[in-house]
């Protein structure tokens, strides 16, 4: 029974002069603090990682395994953050300003007075891009008077004449029509001018 531990430990000794680690060529490591070509196995060396990296959860050391250097990767990419939440046309962040814009953080938006929201207005910041917006801010017509519908269709007018809206009601016209029973064939401009 003696001779086998012996003989384990031996092959245990063979197996570690066997098993070596090259001084990795990691593009992301900053500082290697052994000059060795080559380590054996369970030889560990500390080191860091160039700006923009950090050492993989948490490492301060690396150490040299059959399948090479642990950890691996040595260094990994730190998340990267957002710029501010890009403009939107008619619309504006609600949520409150942050100096820094981690990867999960959130920007919500709010149409501007006189525009309806349609879809979802939160975007994620993910790995250093904003999410695509997936909602629009459309104008909020105010509904027509019915008799200036009317007009429209069934009216021309004779002379100069002029409707306001005033706080979403219109204003009672103050020109005289003759009906036609005609279909007055720019109704679309007039109502492209009303709204715009």
């Amino acid at each position: 029974l003696y001779l086998w531990h012996v003989l384990r430990l031996f092959l245990y000794l063979l197996l570690l002069r066997q098993v070596t680690c090259n001084r990795p060529r990691d593009p992301t490591l900053y500082d290697w603090r052994n000059w060795e070509p080559r380590l054996k196995l369970l030889d560990t060396v500390r080191y860091s990682c160039k700006g923009g990296y950090k050492r993989t959860d948490g490492a301060t050391e690396a150490t040299c395994t059959r399948d090479g250097w642990s950890p691996n990767p040595l260094c990994q990419a730190i998340l990267s953050h957002c710029v501010p939440p890009p403009k939107v046309t008619n619309a504006v962040v609600v949520t409150s300003r942050q100096k820094e814009y981690t990867s999960g953080s959130e920007a919500t938006y709010q149409c501007r007075d006189q525009y309806t929201i349609k879809g979802v207005a939160t975007v994620t910041c993910i790995n250093g891009t904003w999410e695509e917006r997936n909602f629009t801010c459309t104008r909020t017509y105010i509904q027509m008077h019915l008799k200036l519908l009317q007009m429209l269709y069934e009216r021309v007018q004779l002379g100069v004449g002029r409707i306001t809206c005033i706080n979403g009601q219109w204003e009672e016209e103050k020109f005289t029509c003759s009906p036609t029973g005609t279909y007055i064939q720019k109704h679309l401009k007039l109502l492209q001018m009303l709204y715009v």
